[in-house]
């Protein structure tokens, strides 16, 4: 019997309030992985997806397959033990959600529900921040085992069935398609063990849902709609009187942050509206008003935000959500805005300019959050133009909005590394804000195109086709309308 920190990367996240967390268990050596069947419940993208990553044939096989319909014990073992395997667990969940079977085991209170709390645990955490953790005290397995035996083997097959569940509602939906490097997270330097604040969470948001800033009433509040037109605008929480925008959802799309610009502070809640609270209990020196934040897609403990001092060039911090400062990145630039975290978590796209006033939108830029690399000018405009990157799910281009010089707003769309910039979609109207479906079939941009005589003070949001095609109107029509969260952002 071996010990179970003997494993390469392996900390004990156990939750004492779990009432299994009092019958220990050990990745035993003998256990022999299952063979893999066919992936056949995946789209050919997910296995060209993981085909391109380092994982085996055999390890994205049986992966692919228990991803969707369930593992074994012996592979949830080997999974929880195995950092590259987790790697490619949360590859899966973020190119496409867990099916319904899975969701609904995922509340089990038996042994079974005990397996996916562990995987979640295990899955969501970056080898960067647990590393900081103490390790466990090993707690033998031998005195119990044969008391435990005859109750192991019996939920053998409930277990094997929800060993995936937990971990698939928090890792979710970012349906990026490059493998997620759990061992370049940030790490605060000036915290020797760092607390991990949970985000409020609710049974995950439906596919075809979103959340969007709309001012029905006068005030800009958060509202859940669909894109189907089966739900009516509902709002959810936050202070009623106040303004509300930035909306950035978490992968699994259980949870939002977002900022409270009368207030001036960074806010959080479930994506039912459920658990409504700041964020942190303050912003970090320097951050006289927060701008606009992006949750990171692969650790939902790492955000990027944007903050307006009083004085001197706005920021764009690294931070957790626990509200320590990570890293304050290089931009260069005196006016900063728009920050959306790249699918693998690597990098921050934005835009900046010199001019402290004005029209919104510059030049587009990359910078690196692991190390603040860069940054990286995308494309070379002037103050007013280029603004609104947001990354593809498979993180290979960019749209953006580029303004021209008749007033005009085109959505363009580049290479990640700025390359090939077309034009995607045109008109006389000021078509902006363009945020990718989870799936990357689908996008939304906010546009006046059907304002006619109100061109200049009515907008709508509008759902088209990856191509640009097939545009039509949501019925969102209003003066004011931000940027709505449908993936990651």
């Amino acid at each position: 019997m071996s010990d179970r920190t003997s494993s390469p990367g392996f900390i004990d996240l156990s939750d004492p309030n779990d009432p299994f967390y009092a019958d220990p268990y050990d990745s035993d050596s003998s256990v022999t992985l299952a063979e893999p069947d066919f992936v056949t419940h995946f789209d050919r993208a997910v296995v060209e997806a993981l085909d391109r990553s380092d994982a085996s044939e055999l390890t994205f096989e049986r992966i692919g397959r228990g991803a969707y319909e369930g593992f074994t014990l012996a592979e949830a073992r080997a999974i929880i033990a195995n950092p590259d395997q987790l790697a490619h667990l949360r590859l899966l969940w973020q190119l496409r959600p867990p099916s319904a079977q899975i969701a609904a085991n995922s509340v089990a209170e038996d042994p079974s529900g005990h397996w996916h709390r562990e995987l979640q645990r295990q899955a969501k955490q970056a080898r960067s921040r647990v590393s900081q953790l103490p390790a466990p005290e090993h707690r033998s397995a031998k005195p119990r085992r044969a008391a435990r035996g005859q109750r192991w083997g019996t939920v053998l097959v409930a277990a094997s069935v929800a060993a995936a569940v937990l971990a698939a509602v928090v890792v979710g939906v970012s349906l990026s398609r490059r493998p997620a490097d759990i061992s370049g997270s940030p790490t605060p330097a000036n915290s020797a063990a760092v607390p991990v604040t949970s985000l409020p969470k609710s049974a995950p948001l439906e596919l075809d849902r979103f959340v969007v800033p709309w001012a029905a009433d006068g005030r800009l509040q958060l509202y859940l709609a669909s894109v189907t037109g089966g739900l009516d605008p509902r709002r959810l929480a936050g202070p009623p009187s106040h303004d509300l925008f930035g909306a950035s959802i978490s992968t699994d799309r259980r949870s939002l942050i977002y900022i409270d610009s009368t207030a001036q502070e960074v806010r959080t809640m479930a994506t039912d509206g459920s658990g409504d609270r700041p964020l942190f209990d303050r912003l970090p020196a320097g951050c006289d008003a927060p701008g606009h934040v992006s949750l990171s897609p692969v650790d939902e403990n790492i955000l990027v935000l944007q903050c307006n001092p009083k004085s001197g060039p706005a920021r764009l911090l690294v931070m957790t959500i626990d509200g320590d400062l990570v890293r304050d990145l290089p931009t260069g630039r005196i006016r900063v805005d728009d920050p959306s975290i790249s699918p693998d978590g690597r990098t921050v796209a934005y835009w900046a300019s010199d001019v402290k006033t004005g029209p919104t939108g510059g030049s587009i830029y990359t910078v690196g959050i692991e190390d603040g690399s860069g940054p990286v000018a995308l494309t070379d405009r002037p103050a007013g133009s280029d603004a609104d990157p947001a990354w593809s799910p498979d993180g290979t281009s960019i749209l953006f909005r580029r303004s021209g010089a008749d007033g005009n707003w085109d959505i363009y769309r580049m290479s990640s590394d700025g390359g090939n910039a077309q034009p995607f979609v045109t008109g006389p109207s000021r078509d902006h804000k363009p945020t990718w479906s989870p799936d990357g079939r689908q996008l939304m941009m906010i546009s006046n195109r059907d304002a006619k005589a109100q061109s200049e003070t009515s907008f709508d949001l509008y759902l088209l086709n990856e191509d640009g095609t097939g545009i039509k109107p949501l019925g969102f029509t209003g003066y004011e309308i931000l940027t709505p969260a449908w993936w990651h952002r």
